[in-house]
C-alpha cells in the first residue's frame, strides 16, 4: 500500500511544518481510535498547480495509514473521503496566503501544548516568513508578549537573517500599516489671553493639535485608515517630566537585556563623573543665613593692579556667597563640565560667570590661581 508520503502529488504546507508531530505513543492511540470510531474530521488541503498541499491533518493521515485504510488512489493523490480542499470558495476561501498561513496557526496553537522554546521557535519562523508583520501580530498568534517578539526581531536583523523593516512599514493582524503619531510641542501654562493656540503640522487650518505622548519602541496605538501627518521637530525639554519619564520607562524595557545592562553601565559610568545633582539644591535657612551673612561682610573686589587678572579673579571667588568658592575651587581641574552642569542653574550663575572668566584667562594665569586658591 503506497504511503502518502512518498507521493509526488503530495505536500505539506511549510507552515504546517512549523509545528511538531504527535509523540509516537500519542499517534498509536489515534490510530486506535480512528479504527473504532472512523475519521471524525477530514484533513484539509489546498490545491497548487497539480498538488496537494496538506494544511492541517499530518498526523490523522499517518494513524489512518497505521490503522490499515488505503488513502491514497491510483494516481497519487488523497482520497476524497479523507481530505477536504479548502482553495475551492466556501466560507474559508483560502487562495491568499497570508489567510493560509492564519488558518495553519489558529487549527494548531491551540490543539497543542507548546513550551515557551516551541513558542519562540515558531516566532522566529513567522518572523523570517514575513518580516513585514508587526510584532503585535506574530506575538498575537503564538501566544506571546510582543516585547519578546521585538527581541527576537533585533537578533535576527542583527545576524542577517531578516531585512530591517520600519515600525511604520510594519502590517497588524488586519493587514493595515500603523499610522503615525504627531507630537505638538507644549506652551507655557503663562499664555497671554489675547493669544492664540497655534496649530502644528499640516492639520486643515482651524484643527488644534494637543500635546501627546512621545511615540515608544513598537507601542504605539492599532493604526487608522487616515493621511500620514508629518511629525514636527520637538526637543524631550518642551515635555512635562512625568511623559518623559514613563517613554523613557517603556523604551528601556523594550530592550534585550544585554543592551538594558549596556545603558545601566553608562549612566553608571556618568554618575561617577558628576557628583552633583543636575541642578544645585535649594538652600537651607542655615545656608541661607550663611550667604546674606558673607554677602554683607565682603568688599567688593578690587583689583591688586591692573591687569593682575589672577589676583583678581582670586579676589571674585573668595566673595562668592556660601559654599560656592569651595565648590568652584574642587573643579577647576574640569572647569568646562562645571559650567556644563550649572547650565540651567540660575541660582548659581554667578559661580558659572566665574568659571567662564578662569577658562578666558591664559595658561600662565590658571595655573597662578591655580596656587593662590590652593594656598587660600
Amino acid at each position: 500500500m503506497p504511503s502518502w508520503r512518498n507521493s509526488p502529488n503530495i505536500a505539506i504546507h511549510p507552515a504546517a511544518e512549523m509545528f511538531p508531530l504527535l509523540p509516537e505513543g500519542e499517534l498509536a492511540d489515534l490510530a486506535r481510535d480512528i479504527k473504532t470510531n472512523r475519521l471524525r474530521e477530514k484533513v484539509a488541503v489546498i490545491i497548487k498547480g497539480n498538488r496537494q498541499l496538506v494544511i492541517d491533518g499530518r498526523n490523522r493521515l499517518d494513524a489512518l495509514e497505521r490503522a490499515g485504510f488505503c488513502i491514497v488512489d491510483e494516481h497519487g493523490r488523497l482520497l476524497k473521503s479523507v481530505c477536504l480542499d479548502l482553495s475551492k470558495g466556501g466560507d474559508l476561501d483560502l487562495v491568499d496566503p497570508t489567510k493560509v498561513e492564519a488558518y495553519i496557526i489558529s487549527k494548531n496553537i491551540h490543539r497543542r501544548h507548546l513550551n515557551a522554546d516551541q513558542k519562540r521557535e515558531l516566532a522566529a519562523r513567522l518572523l523570517k516568513a514575513d518580516p513585514n508583520r508587526s510584532n503585535r501580530a506574530i506575538a498575537g498568534d503564538v501566544k506571546l508578549d510582543d516585547k519578546t517578539v521585538a527581541s527576537m526581531r533585533q537578533t535576527l536583523e542583527a545576524s542577517a537573517e531578516i531585512p530591517h523593516i520600519a515600525p511604520t512599514e510594519r502590517v497588524d493582524a488586519g493587514g493595515r500599516k500603523r499610522a503615525r503619531k504627531t507630537v505638538a510641542t507644549t506652551r507655557s501654562n503663562k499664555q497671554p489671553a489675547n493669544e492664540q493656540p497655534i496649530a502644528v503640522s499640516d492639520q486643515p487650518a482651524g484643527q488644534v493639535l494637543v500635546a501627546a505622548e512621545p511615540p515608544s519602541i513598537d507601542a504605539i496605538a492599532e493604526p487608522q485608515d487616515q493621511p500620514v501627518p508629518t511629525t514636527p521637530q520637538f526637543s524631550l525639554r518642551d515635555l512635562p517630566f512625568e511623559e518623559v519619564l514613563a517613554s523613557v520607562k517603556e523604551w528601556f524595557a523594550a530592550l534585550p537585556i544585554s543592551q538594558q545592562g549596556q545603558v545601566l553601565e553608562a549612566l553608571e559610568s556618568e554618575n561617577a563623573t558628576i557628583s552633583e545633582p543636575s541642578a544645585a539644591p535649594e538652600p537651607t535657612v542655615a545656608e541661607q543665613d550663611q550667604d546674606e551673612s558673607a554677602m554683607g561682610e565682603a568688599e567688593p573686589a578690587q583689583p591688586e593692579e591692573v591687569g593682575d587678572r589672577a589676583s583678581r579673579l582670586v579676589a571674585q571667588l573668595n566673595a562668592l556667597p556660601g559654599v560656592r568658592p569651595k565648590w568652584c575651587r574642587e573643579r577647576l581641574d574640569q572647569p568646562e563640565d562645571a559650567i556644563n552642569h550649572l547650565k540651567h542653574n540660575e541660582a548659581w550663575r554667578d559661580a558659572s560667570d566665574w568659571l567662564v572668566g578662569f577658562m578666558a584667562c591664559s595658561a600662565e594665569d590658571q595655573a597662578a590661581i591655580r596656587v593662590q586658591v590652593g594656598a587660600a
